[in-house]
Protein backbone atom coordinates (compact mmCIF):
# COMPACT_ATOMS: atom_id res chain seq x y z
CA UNK A 1 0.00 0.00 0.00
CA UNK A 2 1.08 3.38 -1.03
CA UNK A 3 -0.50 6.34 1.29
CA UNK A 4 -0.97 10.20 -0.62
CA UNK A 5 -0.85 13.16 1.50
CA UNK A 6 -3.78 15.75 1.41
CA UNK A 7 -3.99 18.84 0.76
CA UNK A 8 -2.03 19.31 -2.53
CA UNK A 9 -2.18 22.59 -4.26
CA UNK A 10 -4.03 21.46 -8.05
CA UNK A 11 -3.49 25.22 -9.75
CA UNK A 12 0.44 24.58 -8.60
CA UNK A 13 0.58 21.12 -9.84
CA UNK A 14 -0.85 21.75 -12.92
CA UNK A 15 1.29 24.74 -13.64
CA UNK A 16 4.55 22.86 -12.24
CA UNK A 17 3.49 19.78 -15.06
CA UNK A 18 3.12 22.35 -17.75
CA UNK A 19 6.62 24.00 -17.37
CA UNK A 20 8.56 20.61 -16.51
CA UNK A 21 7.04 19.91 -20.32
CA UNK A 22 8.43 22.44 -21.94
CA UNK A 23 11.83 22.99 -20.14
CA UNK A 24 12.87 19.47 -18.78
CA UNK A 25 16.66 20.16 -19.45
CA UNK A 26 16.89 23.16 -16.95
CA UNK A 27 14.27 21.36 -14.35
CA UNK A 28 16.24 18.26 -13.97
CA UNK A 29 19.60 19.05 -15.25
CA UNK A 30 19.69 16.40 -18.26
CA UNK A 31 20.62 16.51 -21.62
CA UNK A 32 18.71 17.64 -24.42
CA UNK A 33 18.50 14.03 -25.73
CA UNK A 34 17.15 12.14 -22.17
CA UNK A 35 14.26 15.09 -22.38
CA UNK A 36 13.43 13.67 -25.60
CA UNK A 37 13.21 10.15 -24.49
CA UNK A 38 11.29 11.12 -21.33
CA UNK A 39 8.75 13.08 -23.53
CA UNK A 40 8.89 10.22 -26.17
CA UNK A 41 7.63 7.86 -23.14
CA UNK A 42 5.02 10.17 -21.70
CA UNK A 43 7.42 11.13 -18.74
CA UNK A 44 7.00 14.55 -19.40
CA UNK A 45 5.64 16.25 -16.21
CA UNK A 46 7.06 16.45 -13.01
CA UNK A 47 4.51 14.85 -11.21
CA UNK A 48 4.93 11.81 -13.39
CA UNK A 49 8.46 11.48 -12.56
CA UNK A 50 8.26 12.74 -8.95
CA UNK A 51 5.90 9.59 -8.38
CA UNK A 52 7.75 7.05 -10.28
CA UNK A 53 10.37 4.20 -9.22
CA UNK A 54 14.19 4.55 -9.97
CA UNK A 55 13.36 0.47 -11.23
CA UNK A 56 11.09 1.50 -13.60
CA UNK A 57 12.18 4.68 -15.38
CA UNK A 58 15.46 3.25 -15.61
CA UNK A 59 13.88 0.51 -17.61
CA UNK A 60 12.13 3.10 -20.27
CA UNK A 61 14.10 5.27 -20.62
CA UNK A 62 17.42 2.79 -21.05
CA UNK A 63 19.53 4.54 -18.43
CA UNK A 64 21.15 3.30 -14.84
CA UNK A 65 18.94 3.28 -12.18
CA UNK A 66 21.39 5.64 -10.07
CA UNK A 67 20.78 8.33 -13.16
CA UNK A 68 17.46 7.51 -12.74
CA UNK A 69 17.48 8.47 -9.15
CA UNK A 70 18.73 11.75 -9.80
CA UNK A 71 16.10 12.61 -12.29
CA UNK A 72 13.36 11.46 -9.63
CA UNK A 73 14.92 13.18 -7.00
CA UNK A 74 15.22 16.08 -9.15
CA UNK A 75 11.97 16.11 -10.24
CA UNK A 76 10.43 15.87 -6.42
CA UNK A 77 12.33 18.90 -5.28
CA UNK A 78 10.59 21.08 -8.31
CA UNK A 79 7.17 19.70 -7.24
CA UNK A 80 5.45 22.29 -4.53
CA UNK A 81 3.90 20.53 -1.52
CA UNK A 82 2.86 21.63 1.63
CA UNK A 83 5.10 19.88 4.46
CA UNK A 84 4.17 19.38 8.55
CA UNK A 85 6.15 18.86 11.43
CA UNK A 86 6.02 15.76 13.42
CA UNK A 87 4.10 16.72 16.04
CA UNK A 88 1.12 17.78 14.17
CA UNK A 89 0.90 14.43 11.87
CA UNK A 90 0.80 12.47 15.47
CA UNK A 91 -2.19 14.62 16.41
CA UNK A 92 -3.66 13.47 13.21
CA UNK A 93 -2.87 10.06 13.18
CA UNK A 94 -4.71 9.92 16.66
CA UNK A 95 -8.06 10.43 15.17
CA UNK A 96 -7.50 7.92 12.28
CA UNK A 97 -10.00 5.37 12.20
CA UNK A 98 -9.64 1.85 9.77
CA UNK A 99 -12.39 0.78 7.61
CA UNK A 100 -12.33 -2.77 6.23
CA UNK A 101 -11.93 -4.06 3.06
CA UNK A 102 -14.37 -6.57 3.07
CA UNK A 103 -11.77 -8.97 3.65
CA UNK A 104 -10.45 -10.40 7.05
CA UNK A 105 -7.69 -11.73 5.43
CA UNK A 106 -6.64 -8.37 3.54
CA UNK A 107 -8.02 -6.27 6.56
CA UNK A 108 -4.73 -8.24 8.64
CA UNK A 109 -2.51 -7.54 5.85
CA UNK A 110 -2.33 -3.84 5.66
CA UNK A 111 -3.19 -3.37 9.61
CA UNK A 112 -6.47 -3.57 10.24
CA UNK A 113 -8.12 -2.04 7.19
CA UNK A 114 -8.26 1.25 5.08
CA UNK A 115 -7.04 4.50 7.18
CA UNK A 116 -9.38 6.89 6.96
CA UNK A 117 -8.10 10.94 6.20
CA UNK A 118 -5.72 9.64 3.89
CA UNK A 119 -5.85 8.29 0.14
CA UNK A 120 -4.46 4.76 -0.16
CA UNK A 121 -3.77 3.31 -3.22
CA UNK A 122 -2.81 -0.42 -4.01
CA UNK A 123 -0.99 -1.35 -6.99
CA UNK A 124 0.85 -4.35 -8.24
CA UNK A 125 3.85 -4.95 -9.51
CA UNK A 126 5.18 -3.09 -12.84
CA UNK A 127 3.44 -4.33 -15.87
CA UNK A 128 0.45 -5.69 -13.48
CA UNK A 129 -3.22 -5.17 -15.58
CA UNK A 130 -1.78 -6.89 -18.68
CA UNK A 131 -4.24 -8.31 -21.36
CA UNK A 132 -3.99 -9.05 -25.15
CA UNK A 133 -6.54 -7.90 -27.71
CA UNK A 134 -9.67 -10.18 -27.96
CA UNK A 135 -8.85 -11.42 -31.28
CA UNK A 136 -4.92 -12.34 -30.05
CA UNK A 137 -4.39 -16.46 -31.15
CA UNK A 138 -3.60 -17.67 -27.96
CA UNK A 139 -1.97 -21.75 -27.90
CA UNK A 140 -3.84 -23.41 -24.86
CA UNK A 141 -3.88 -27.74 -24.17
CA UNK A 142 -7.30 -29.18 -22.66
CA UNK A 143 -7.12 -32.80 -21.99
CA UNK A 144 -4.00 -32.86 -23.44
CA UNK A 145 -6.06 -31.31 -27.01
CA UNK A 146 -4.00 -28.31 -28.79
CA UNK A 147 -5.83 -25.30 -29.82
CA UNK A 148 -5.30 -22.52 -31.44
CA UNK A 149 -7.47 -19.46 -31.18
CA UNK A 150 -8.48 -16.10 -30.24
CA UNK A 151 -8.39 -15.39 -26.63
CA UNK A 152 -12.06 -14.33 -26.98
CA UNK A 153 -13.02 -17.06 -28.49
CA UNK A 154 -11.81 -19.56 -25.60
CA UNK A 155 -13.43 -17.35 -23.01
CA UNK A 156 -16.70 -17.10 -24.97
CA UNK A 157 -16.49 -21.20 -24.92
CA UNK A 158 -15.95 -21.76 -21.36
CA UNK A 159 -17.92 -18.64 -20.39
CA UNK A 160 -21.23 -20.56 -21.86
CA UNK A 161 -19.84 -24.25 -20.22
CA UNK A 162 -19.21 -22.66 -16.53
CA UNK A 163 -20.92 -19.29 -16.53
CA UNK A 164 -18.89 -15.81 -15.58
CA UNK A 165 -18.80 -13.81 -12.38
CA UNK A 166 -17.59 -10.08 -11.94
CA UNK A 167 -14.40 -9.30 -10.75
CA UNK A 168 -12.56 -5.84 -10.79
CA UNK A 169 -13.72 -3.89 -13.86
CA UNK A 170 -14.56 -6.78 -16.02
CA UNK A 171 -15.37 -10.46 -15.55
CA UNK A 172 -14.05 -13.85 -14.72
CA UNK A 173 -14.64 -17.39 -15.86
CA UNK A 174 -13.28 -20.05 -13.27
CA UNK A 175 -11.96 -23.63 -13.30
CA UNK A 176 -11.41 -23.85 -16.56
CA UNK A 177 -9.34 -26.82 -17.55
CA UNK A 178 -6.39 -25.56 -19.15
CA UNK A 179 -2.94 -25.27 -20.07
CA UNK A 180 -0.79 -22.43 -21.76
CA UNK A 181 2.33 -22.18 -22.81
CA UNK A 182 4.22 -19.82 -20.00
CA UNK A 183 7.86 -18.06 -19.80
CA UNK A 184 9.40 -18.39 -16.29
CA UNK A 185 12.77 -17.95 -15.19
CA UNK A 186 13.39 -21.70 -16.68
CA UNK A 187 12.41 -20.49 -19.94
CA UNK A 188 9.07 -21.75 -21.42
CA UNK A 189 7.25 -24.59 -19.74
CA UNK A 190 3.29 -25.46 -19.69
CA UNK A 191 2.22 -24.19 -16.65
CA UNK A 192 -2.21 -25.16 -15.84
CA UNK A 193 -4.14 -22.02 -15.99
CA UNK A 194 -7.78 -22.48 -14.16
CA UNK A 195 -8.97 -18.46 -14.36
CA UNK A 196 -9.96 -16.75 -17.77
CA UNK A 197 -10.37 -13.25 -16.86
CA UNK A 198 -12.27 -10.56 -19.54
CA UNK A 199 -11.48 -6.47 -19.21
CA UNK A 200 -12.11 -3.40 -20.88
CA UNK A 201 -9.82 -0.55 -22.23
CA UNK A 202 -10.35 3.03 -23.17
CA UNK A 203 -7.32 2.67 -25.38
CA UNK A 204 -5.07 0.15 -26.82
CA UNK A 205 -1.38 -0.40 -27.86
CA UNK A 206 -1.59 -0.92 -31.66
CA UNK A 207 2.08 -1.68 -33.14
CA UNK A 208 3.54 -3.71 -36.10
CA UNK A 209 7.27 -5.25 -36.38
CA UNK A 210 9.32 -5.17 -39.23
CA UNK A 211 8.29 -8.85 -40.25
CA UNK A 212 4.82 -7.51 -39.98
CA UNK A 213 3.45 -9.32 -37.27
CA UNK A 214 0.92 -7.17 -35.69
CA UNK A 215 0.16 -7.03 -31.50
CA UNK A 216 -2.60 -5.25 -29.88
CA UNK A 217 -2.25 -4.87 -26.33
CA UNK A 218 -3.34 -2.81 -23.13
CA UNK A 219 -0.85 -0.09 -22.05
CA UNK A 220 0.10 -2.07 -19.31
CA UNK A 221 1.36 -5.61 -20.97
CA UNK A 222 4.78 -5.85 -20.58
CA UNK A 223 7.17 -7.19 -23.45
CA UNK A 224 10.47 -8.40 -23.22
CA UNK A 225 12.72 -5.73 -25.50
CA UNK A 226 16.28 -5.01 -25.64
CA UNK A 227 18.07 -2.67 -23.85
CA UNK A 228 21.48 -0.62 -23.61
CA UNK A 229 21.65 -2.95 -19.99
CA UNK A 230 20.29 -5.97 -21.36
CA UNK A 231 16.61 -8.08 -21.84
CA UNK A 232 14.23 -6.28 -19.52
CA UNK A 233 10.47 -5.93 -19.46
CA UNK A 234 8.74 -2.63 -20.85
CA UNK A 235 5.44 -1.83 -20.85
CA UNK A 236 3.59 -1.46 -24.32
CA UNK A 237 2.86 2.10 -23.83
CA UNK A 238 6.39 2.86 -23.43
CA UNK A 239 7.15 1.30 -26.69
CA UNK A 240 8.66 3.75 -29.45
CA UNK A 241 10.02 3.12 -32.87
CA UNK A 242 12.81 1.39 -33.44
CA UNK A 243 12.78 -1.02 -30.05
CA UNK A 244 13.75 -4.59 -30.43
CA UNK A 245 11.37 -7.21 -28.92
CA UNK A 246 12.16 -10.17 -27.90
CA UNK A 247 10.91 -13.54 -29.22
CA UNK A 248 11.52 -16.95 -28.92
CA UNK A 249 14.24 -18.34 -31.44
CA UNK A 250 11.77 -21.74 -31.46
CA UNK A 251 7.85 -22.15 -30.29
CA UNK A 252 7.54 -24.82 -28.10
CA UNK A 253 5.94 -27.84 -28.73
CA UNK A 254 4.12 -30.97 -27.16
CA UNK A 255 5.09 -34.35 -28.80
CA UNK A 256 2.20 -36.96 -27.26
CA UNK A 257 1.84 -38.82 -30.51
CA UNK A 258 -0.06 -38.18 -33.17
CA UNK A 259 0.21 -39.58 -37.11
CA UNK A 260 2.68 -40.90 -39.17
CA UNK A 261 5.04 -38.67 -41.48
CA UNK A 262 3.21 -40.33 -45.15
CA UNK A 263 0.02 -39.12 -42.59
CA UNK A 264 1.13 -36.01 -42.00
CA UNK A 265 2.26 -35.22 -46.08
CA UNK A 266 -0.96 -36.35 -47.05
CA UNK A 267 -3.06 -34.12 -44.83
CA UNK A 268 -0.52 -31.56 -45.90
CA UNK A 269 -1.15 -31.73 -49.41
CA UNK A 270 -5.17 -32.23 -48.80
CA UNK A 271 -5.49 -29.06 -47.06
CA UNK A 272 -3.56 -27.12 -49.61
CA UNK A 273 -5.38 -29.01 -52.78
CA UNK A 274 -8.09 -31.19 -51.51
CA UNK A 275 -11.48 -30.50 -52.28
CA UNK A 276 -14.70 -32.11 -50.46
CA UNK A 277 -17.09 -32.33 -53.72
CA UNK A 278 -15.98 -34.30 -55.07
CA UNK A 279 -13.95 -35.67 -52.12
CA UNK A 280 -10.90 -35.18 -54.36
CA UNK A 281 -6.70 -33.91 -54.52
CA UNK A 282 -6.21 -32.10 -57.36
CA UNK A 283 -2.27 -31.47 -58.80
CA UNK A 284 -0.75 -30.83 -62.08
CA UNK A 285 2.72 -32.89 -60.78
CA UNK A 286 2.91 -36.48 -62.02
CA UNK A 287 5.46 -37.76 -58.97
CA UNK A 288 2.77 -36.40 -56.34
CA UNK A 289 -0.11 -39.22 -58.55
CA UNK A 290 2.70 -41.68 -58.27
CA UNK A 291 2.90 -41.09 -54.50
CA UNK A 292 -0.46 -40.90 -53.65
CA UNK A 293 -0.99 -44.49 -56.57
CA UNK A 294 1.44 -46.30 -53.94
CA UNK A 295 -0.10 -44.55 -50.62
CA UNK A 296 -3.60 -45.00 -50.63
CA UNK A 297 -3.86 -48.15 -51.50
CA UNK A 298 -1.32 -49.13 -47.93
CA UNK A 299 -2.98 -46.97 -46.16
CA UNK A 300 -6.62 -47.13 -46.77
CA UNK A 301 -6.90 -50.36 -49.04
CA UNK A 302 -8.32 -48.97 -52.34
CA UNK A 303 -7.29 -48.66 -55.78
CA UNK A 304 -8.06 -44.26 -56.44
CA UNK A 305 -9.90 -43.48 -59.19
CA UNK A 306 -7.54 -40.62 -61.45
CA UNK A 307 -8.96 -38.60 -63.96
CA UNK A 308 -7.20 -36.30 -66.51
CA UNK A 309 -8.11 -32.76 -67.21
CA UNK A 310 -6.31 -31.14 -70.08
CA UNK A 311 -6.73 -27.55 -71.13
CA UNK A 312 -5.26 -25.59 -73.84
CA UNK A 313 -1.87 -24.02 -73.15
CA UNK A 314 -1.72 -26.23 -69.39
CA UNK A 315 -0.25 -28.95 -67.82
CA UNK A 316 -2.43 -31.68 -67.59
CA UNK A 317 -4.23 -31.66 -64.28
CA UNK A 318 -4.72 -35.01 -62.31
CA UNK A 319 -7.84 -35.39 -60.00
CA UNK A 320 -7.61 -38.08 -57.62
CA UNK A 321 -10.64 -39.23 -55.91
CA UNK A 322 -11.13 -40.49 -52.34
CA UNK A 323 -13.71 -42.71 -51.22
CA UNK A 324 -14.83 -42.69 -47.29
CA UNK A 325 -12.50 -44.99 -46.01
CA UNK A 326 -10.02 -41.67 -46.52
CA UNK A 327 -12.34 -39.90 -43.97
CA UNK A 328 -11.11 -41.24 -40.83
CA UNK A 329 -8.08 -39.84 -41.30
CA UNK A 330 -9.09 -36.49 -42.76
CA UNK A 331 -11.88 -36.11 -40.30
CA UNK A 332 -14.36 -32.48 -40.57
CA UNK A 333 -10.93 -31.55 -43.31
CA UNK A 334 -13.31 -33.73 -45.58
CA UNK A 335 -16.04 -30.90 -45.47
CA UNK A 336 -14.13 -27.74 -45.80
CA UNK A 337 -13.95 -25.34 -48.93
CA UNK A 338 -10.60 -23.22 -49.05
CA UNK A 339 -11.95 -20.64 -46.75
CA UNK A 340 -12.22 -22.91 -44.06
CA UNK A 341 -9.03 -25.00 -43.58
CA UNK A 342 -7.17 -25.78 -40.89
CA UNK A 343 -4.16 -27.83 -39.57
CA UNK A 344 -5.18 -31.06 -37.30
CA UNK A 345 -5.10 -30.40 -34.02
CA UNK A 346 -2.99 -33.87 -33.95
CA UNK A 347 -0.06 -32.56 -36.10
CA UNK A 348 0.86 -29.88 -33.43
CA UNK A 349 1.32 -32.97 -31.16
CA UNK A 350 3.56 -35.19 -32.78
CA UNK A 351 6.93 -34.99 -33.04
CA UNK A 352 9.89 -32.56 -35.50
CA UNK A 353 9.46 -34.66 -38.66
CA UNK A 354 5.23 -35.66 -38.87
CA UNK A 355 5.12 -31.78 -38.50
CA UNK A 356 7.82 -31.22 -41.24
CA UNK A 357 6.06 -33.65 -43.63
CA UNK A 358 2.76 -31.40 -42.89
CA UNK A 359 4.42 -28.85 -44.22
CA UNK A 360 6.27 -30.32 -47.43
CA UNK A 361 3.01 -31.66 -48.26
CA UNK A 362 1.01 -28.35 -47.59
CA UNK A 363 4.25 -26.63 -49.78
CA UNK A 364 3.87 -29.03 -52.67
CA UNK A 365 0.37 -28.00 -53.07
CA UNK A 366 0.29 -24.02 -51.89
CA UNK A 367 3.79 -23.18 -51.46
CA UNK A 368 6.99 -21.53 -53.20
CA UNK A 369 10.48 -21.80 -51.85
CA UNK A 370 13.01 -19.12 -52.80
CA UNK A 371 14.50 -16.68 -50.50
CA UNK A 372 12.02 -17.37 -47.90
CA UNK A 373 9.03 -19.61 -47.77
CA UNK A 374 5.46 -18.19 -49.12
CA UNK A 375 1.91 -20.19 -48.25
CA UNK A 376 -0.73 -19.11 -49.81
CA UNK A 377 -4.41 -19.80 -48.37
CA UNK A 378 -7.81 -18.41 -48.15
CA UNK A 379 -8.48 -19.15 -44.80
CA UNK A 380 -7.46 -16.53 -42.13
CA UNK A 381 -7.12 -19.51 -39.17
CA UNK A 382 -4.79 -22.10 -41.59
CA UNK A 383 -2.49 -18.76 -41.98
CA UNK A 384 -1.97 -18.53 -38.55
CA UNK A 385 -1.83 -21.87 -37.79
CA UNK A 386 1.00 -22.65 -40.21
CA UNK A 387 2.82 -19.43 -39.21
CA UNK A 388 2.90 -20.94 -35.70
CA UNK A 389 3.57 -24.54 -37.22
CA UNK A 390 6.58 -22.77 -38.55
CA UNK A 391 8.05 -21.54 -35.56
CA UNK A 392 7.74 -24.40 -34.17
CA UNK A 393 10.59 -25.60 -36.08
CA UNK A 394 12.71 -22.46 -36.14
Amino acid sequence: MRKMAKGENASKQEASAAKGADDLETQLGVSRATADKLRETHYDNLETLATCMPQELAIVIEMSEDTALKVITAARKQVEASFQNGNAIMEQRLKIEKITTGSEELDKLIGGGIETQAITEAFGKFGSGKCVCGDTPVAYFNDEVFHLEPISEVYEKYRAERGETPYEDGFVVRDAPLSVFAFNDNGISIEKTGTIYKGFAEKLVDFETKRGRRIKTTQPHRLLVFTKQGLAWKQAGHLVAGDYVATPKMLPSVATGGVSEDDAYFLGFFVAEGTPNPLSITTTEEKIVSWLKEYIPKRFGYEPTIRVRRLENRLPAYIVLLRKNTLGLLGDLAGCKSGEKYVPAKIFTSGEAVRAAFLAGYVEGDGCLGASVQLDTKSRRLAKELSYLLATLG
